[in-house]
């Protein structure tokens, strides 16, 4: 990851999250992974308490629509008020 926006600030869900980078889409769209059977490029998104890292939402599968190789778009989750996280 080389870049993401926001950098920091309040939300309690439903914000833009857009994340620069490489790699997010590393193998040829009609790759499959051999154990599942399924599509090989597959990306999650969860996210950790900025404290204890004890994970605080379930982890997500990503529309492969919303990102390419070197760029995510996500909306985040909803949390409590005052929720410190980190993607």
């Amino acid at each position: 990851m080389t870049f993401h926006n926001p950098i920091s600030g309040p939300s309690c869900g439903g914000t833009a999250i857009k994340i620069d980078g490489f790699g997010f889409k590393p193998f040829d769209s009609s790759s499959t992974d051999p154990k599942s059977g399924q599509a090989a490029n597959k990306l999650f998104i969860r996210y950790l308490d900025s404290t204890s890292q004890d994970v605080i939402a379930q982890s997500v599968l990503i529309d492969p629509a919303a990102y390419t190789n070197e760029k995510i778009n996500v909306i985040s989750v909803p949390e409590p008020v005052g929720t410190k996280a980190l993607i």
